[in-house]
């Protein structure tokens, strides 16, 4: 575990899953984020009043020290935009000289474009990577992770539809999470961790978590509603099943869709997977 390395662009919110990956001995961390903490973050964030003002990196990598003091934390006060070349990411994250199946790219960011460059640096260097956001108002949230060799359907293929939406202009480019429970992000901290530790040890013999990947290699898009208010194909049975039988409900149903390549993909194309 500790030669496995694990990039976070956008850190606010995985504050806990950060944590966790420490606990579990992740020897190497890289933080990317340009924001500092504010009040508000206390209730979204996990964040105290003696974070207030602080940089987001160095407060996350304070925690880290303190749970896994041997640990390689690189805090990086910036945001991973159209400032930041590929060679410069790669500077600062030494990406390129580590071997693909020990490090994890995690783009945990609600910004849609940020989002894309996070998938476009995994494609091109050819590592693991997983994606998360919460839907609006916390009604529930969703996981997809895309490894090399393994899984299929890239996130441009897992979320075509909402590229397509975002660059036509007919959704917004920033996630909504305002008046989000703070309990809904730490479920979703909860799942990322368990899928981050899937993938980094999925090649690891004397790990709990060894090929525990192959049954989701074309199930790589885990969705979580809450209280059964978010309207999916992948819920019907679910709620079918709620309207039947009284003592089965689902308050926080998890489940991992089934996803197929898309034929006309950009990122597929333009990446030649």
């Amino acid at each position: 575990m500790f030669r496995k390395k694990v990039i976070c662009v956008g850190c606010g919110g995985s504050i806990h899953f950060l944590e966790t990956l420490a606990r579990c001995g992740v020897g190497r961390f890289v933080l990317f984020d340009g924001d500092r903490f504010e009040n508000t973050n206390i209730a979204t964030q996990g964040a105290y009043l003696s974070d207030i003002g602080k940089y987001k990196t160095d407060v996350i990598k304070e925690r880290i020290v303190q749970i896994h003091p041997d640990a390689e934390v690189i805090a990086v006060k910036r945001f991973v935009d159209d400032t930041l070349t590929d060679e410069a990411f790669a500077f600062l994250t030494g990406i390129q000289d580590d071997s693909p199946q020990d490090v994890l790219l995690c783009g945990c960011t609600d910004d849609f474009y940020a989002q894309d460059r996070c998938t476009n640096l995994a494609m091109r260097f050819g590592v693991p990577y997983l994606a998360a956001q919460i839907f609006a108002g916390g009604t529930g949230h969703e996981v997809l992770f895309w490894v090399p060799g393994l899984t299929e359907a890239c996130p441009g293929c897992m979320l075509s539809t909402r590229y397509k939406k975002v660059l036509a202009g007919d959704a917004k480019e920033k996630g909504e999470s305002a008046g989000t429970p703070p309990f809904i992000t730490d479920h979703l901290n909860a799942l990322k961790a368990d899928f981050a530790l899937k993938i980094l040890c999925n090649s690891e013999e004397t790990t709990k978590y060894y090929c525990s990947l192959e049954k989701y290699a074309d199930r790589n898009y885990i969705m979580t509603s809450f209280e059964g208010e978010v309207s999916a194909p992948a819920f019907e049975p679910l709620y079918e099943t709620e309207k039947t039988e009284t003592d089965l409900t689902y308050p926080a149903a998890t489940v991992a869709i089934g996803q197929d390549k898309e034929a006309d993909c950009p990122l597929c194309a333009e990446k030649g997977t």
